[in-house]
């Protein structure tokens, strides 16, 4: 009597076939489009991640940069303290140029710009709620990923509205 054998598919030389085993040819294609789709510079950013995965559209990311851009502006003009980083073995110097000069009118100038257009953009974000401010903020401005679905709702209402507010605007 022969012994009993385990239900499997089986080769034609009555040996188990191993239906997870990949072919070699497959794990290559696999890791060459893993590199190739590596060398993208959004996949290291939560906002980029969603363009990447199609749950957000090519313009609402491209709104997301905008406001992620603005708001490092307003950061810097407003003289916020900056996330902490290591210490720098050549500190940056230089001083804030006179505010009576050429270059510090302009500077003054974008400055009130960017404030400007800061305050416009939070108005219309917290005008459409928290939660969408919220997730803006926590997506563009400090790059924390989503975690469902009303998240993701919010955060593409959040950037319609501000393309919306910014679509007559220049820039």
């Amino acid at each position: 009597m022969t012994r009993r054998k385990h239900m499997a598919q089986r080769q034609p030389d009555g040996s188990v076939r191993n239906a997870e085993q990949t072919p070699h040819a497959e794990i290559r294609r696999l890791r060459e489009a893993g590199v190739r789709d590596a060398r993208h510079a959004e996949w290291g950013t939560a906002l980029g991640w969603l363009v990447l995965t199609r749950k957000i559209t090519d313009a609402q990311y491209a709104t997301g940069r905008r406001w992620a851009e603005l708001c490092a502006d307003y950061t810097a003009t407003m003289g916020s303290p900056k996330a902490p980083r290591t210490a720098k073995l050549d500190p940056d110097g230089g001083v804030a140029p006179d505010v009576d000069s050429a270059t510090g009118r302009r500077e003054a100038q974008r400055s009130a710009q960017t404030v400007h257009r800061w305050l416009g953009a939070v108005a219309m974000l917290n005008h459409t709620g928290e939660a969408v401010r919220a997730a803006v903020g926590a997506v563009c401005e400090t790059n924390i990923y989503i975690s469902g679905q009303k998240e993701l709702v919010d955060l593409r209402r959040g950037l319609d509205v501000l393309a919306a507010w910014w679509g007559g605007k220049a820039k």
